[in-house]
């Protein structure tokens, strides 16, 4: 969503300036960097119980597995909102909450090892090439 020149140009909670994140507009009209707004609105403050340098370790690994497959930018944090969706439906709270966040932020972990080539391949991929995804 764009922001019109009017509108703050950093997020009021962490100072991310527009060219750094996506900005989200919430319901009274102010604007949040999504990060922000995806952790006040769907974790309720749950995610602050967890260590600091816990959390930015796991969105420098996320970071870095996005940064792997350009063409799906944010995808980790995509699966985790709509984890986190349907986890609050399925009335899930608490350090239950958190672990889903965690596991759902990780689910592509795996994917910093595999080469480019590989992870990249339209076409089947050889034995050796299954062998690297493994």
């Amino acid at each position: 969503m764009s922001i019109p020149s009017t509108h703050i140009h950093t997020c009021p909670n962490c100072g991310t300036t527009i060219e750094e994140s996506r900005y989200v507009m919430r319901p009274d009209g102010t604007f949040r960097c999504e990060h922000c707004y995806f952790n006040n609105t769907y974790l309720e403050g749950v995610v602050h119980s967890i260590d600091t340098a816990y959390l930015v370790t796991l969105e420098a690994f996320v970071n870095a597995i996005d940064a792997h497959e350009h063409e799906v930018g944010n995808h980790s944090l995509r699966v985790t909102e709509f984890s986190m969706i349907i986890g609050k439906a399925c009335d899930v709270r608490g350090r239950d909450l958190v672990d889903l966040y965690c596991g759902a932020l990780l689910h592509d972990i795996g994917k910093i090892g595999v080469p480019d080539a590989v992870l990249h391949k339209t076409g089947p991929l050889a034995p050796e090439e299954q062998d690297a995804m493994h």
